[in-house]
């Protein structure tokens, strides 16, 4: 009896990813590409991502899958863009049509804004990503957060105070002056 238990649980867990990965696989990539800024370290964090969603029974019991595996998506590129100031590897970065003085400065930027989103609080990252990294609706992330429009709109407003703030102070001990 206990043997059907597990293998049903198994069956479960697999159909369960399977299902998310065809139905959210894209958007999660497409998240951790903007994360990261490195295609090269994407397929190893959607297998990562895929694999701890398979074994977490947090997963397993959640109702809404596509907002638990958003989480650890973006729990797992901060914790990439961390080992990657400790140990910086070389690697490929997401590629456009800019001249390679403005690639570079504009790669540092967005390094340093992600930076700073890391170091909001877990709400105000939350909030942040979604409505400006995912451009999605404040309508969109309450479904997916189960809270309302109008506390989504506090906690963005907070965050982006708390944003504005530390990069002014950055720039202002950096001697480059203040962000308008």
């Amino acid at each position: 009896m206990r043997v059907i238990s597990i293998q049903t649980d198994v069956q479960y867990r697999q159909a369960k990813v399977m299902a998310l990965l065809d139905a959210s696989g894209p958007s999660l990539r497409g998240l951790l590409v903007r994360l990261t800024q490195c295609e090269a370290a994407v397929g190893d964090l959607m297998q990562d991502l895929f694999i701890r969603l398979y074994e977490s029974d947090s997963f397993a019991r959640s109702e809404e899958g596509f907002a638990f595996a958003w989480r650890v998506a973006t729990n797992l590129a901060f914790d990439w863009r961390r080992k990657q100031r400790r140990h910086p590897v070389p690697t490929t970065t997401v590629t456009t049509r800019q001249e390679p003085l403005e690639r570079t400065q504009r790669r540092e930027e967005i390094a340093q804004l992600l930076d700073v989103i890391e170091s909001l609080n877990e709400p105000g990252r939350t909030v942040i990503i979604m409505r400006h990294i995912e451009q999605q609706s404040y309508e969109t992330m309450a479904q997916h957060l189960g809270k309302n429009v109008g506390h989504l709109r506090s906690i963005c407003s907070k965050a982006l105070q708390q944003l504005r703030w530390t990069l002014e102070r950055s720039d202002v001990t950096s001697g480059q002056g203040g962000v308008s």
